[in-house]
């Protein structure tokens, strides 16, 4: 790591103390369009994709889940290559990466190269979130944690906000090229705001590694995070509650498909979704730091299951658009709590391996519920199994989550 990137030590306790602040503002802008692009607007375009690459659910849910597979894979190794190298370094190249791979998403004519290009977009959104997540966790001070990192996820919610609101005035200004030309812009402003990352993001010298130094960590350390027992717990939940992404894959093409409901109208419940994602965010991971991990994620999570059995019960549109509401409220909130955890049980040195080998699980739920709900969804002709499976494996998630051990570590 160079060392302009690096604050230097005498102001590491003055004015340093909060450019936290400058870290996770940052962070947020990367984030809305790495993901809030790069991830969240594939559920909006994907009932036009399916249309322009000619394809069925099955092969469109089969997007979804490479997306999840580059994610998943490179969660890990993100977070690792970030101990080693630096967390400036990874996430700057997967900006890159992410951009050019929405760009691509837009002149694609074969599905084979889309799944190509999803899988690298997958790749490239888990090397900005990983690491910056883990940046932002060591830079916070103590006790704000859940702050940290619902601070992050709203900058995530904040694109999808955005998306939500240009997607659909693209696909109706533009009709049946519209899905290219959003995924050419998304991809050019995501091109553009690495230069902010690359001006910004530093490093904490204190806090690189547990010797003081950026790339060099202890087998200790690393046995602090590959055999915590609260890890592979948390490992496990972040795996289970992973199922989440049926609904959030396939609930606009619900609307559209099942219900026949106008791509307008489908816009505005989505941004509905969006907004109150946006507004809530940040209060779940507040409020887990004030009240506790658990006692927060319990009642966050049992609302969030009542949102995806919704619309198996009704379908009228009234109560379509309070499930995404409730949804947009809660969804975020156990991703918040679950990463705070993590960043809680090992030194603050370790976190981006430790929040990168919790979110790979989580990519892995994630990877490998579209693909399930979309074949599900060919065979029985309804998007109701799928939703009933993610709120059935999202529940046990809960349950494995309240009986954890979890521990804060001491620094």
């Amino acid at each position: 790591m160079a060392s302009q990137d690096l604050v230097p030590r005498d102001t590491a306790t003055g004015a340093s103390s909060n450019y936290y602040r400058v870290i996770l503002a940052t962070s947020f802008v990367l984030l809305l369009t790495s993901m809030g692009f790069g991830r969240y607007a594939y559920p909006m375009l994907l009932p036009s994709m399916q249309e322009g690459l000619g394809v069925t659910y099955g092969p469109m849910g089969v997007l979804g889940t490479v997306n999840l597979i580059g994610y998943m894979v490179f969660s890990l190794l993100g977070g690792m290559l970030a101990v080693r190298y630096g967390s400036k370094l990874v996430i700057t190249g997967s900006m890159l990466l992410v951009g050019a791979a929405m760009v691509g998403l837009g002149l694609v004519s074969a599905y084979w190269v889309a799944f190509v290009l999803m899988v690298l977009a997958g790749v490239g959104t888990a090397g900005v979130f990983t690491p910056a997540a883990g940046l932002g966790r060591i830079w916070s001070p103590p006790g704000r944690g859940g702050f940290a990192m619902g601070m992050l996820s709203t900058g995530v919610t904040a694109g999808m906000v955005i998306a939500a609101f240009v997607i659909p005035l693209v696909l109706t200004s533009q009709g049946q090229e519209g899905w290219r030309l959003s995924w050419t812009y998304l991809g050019i402003a995501t091109l553009l705001v690495t230069t902010l990352g690359v001006i910004t993001l530093k490093e904490k010298p204190h806090s690189a590694s547990p010797t003081g130094r950026v790339g060099v960590a202890s087998a200790q350390a690393w046995g602090q995070v590959f055999r915590s027992p609260t890890i592979a717990g948390l490992s496990l939940t972040y795996f289970l509650f992973g199922f989440y992404q049926i609904y959030a894959t396939f609930f606009v093409a619900y609307l559209r498909r099942s219900l026949n409901l106008p791509t307008e109208l489908v816009g505005n419940i989505w941004l509905y979704w969006a907004v109150l994602a946006f507004v809530f965010m940040m209060f779940w991971g507040w409020l887990s730091d004030r009240i506790g991990r658990k006692e927060a994620m319990a009642p966050c999570l049992m609302v969030l299951l009542v949102s995806v059995l919704m619309p198996i019960v009704w379908q009228d549109i009234p109560l379509l658009y309070l499930s995404a509401m409730i949804y947009g409220a809660t969804f975020a909130g156990p991703m918040t709590i679950i990463l705070a955890a993590a960043g809680d049980a090992v030194p603050t040195s370790m976190a981006a391996a430790a929040l990168g080998l919790v979110t790979a699980a989580f990519g892995l739920g994630q990877a490998v519920s579209p693909a399930i709900a979309g074949f599900l969804t060919d065979l029985t002709g309804s998007f109701y199994p799928g939703f009933a499976l993610s709120a059935a494996v999202m529940a046990l998630s809960l349950i494995v989550f309240v009986r954890l051990p979890l521990k804060r570590h001491v620094t």
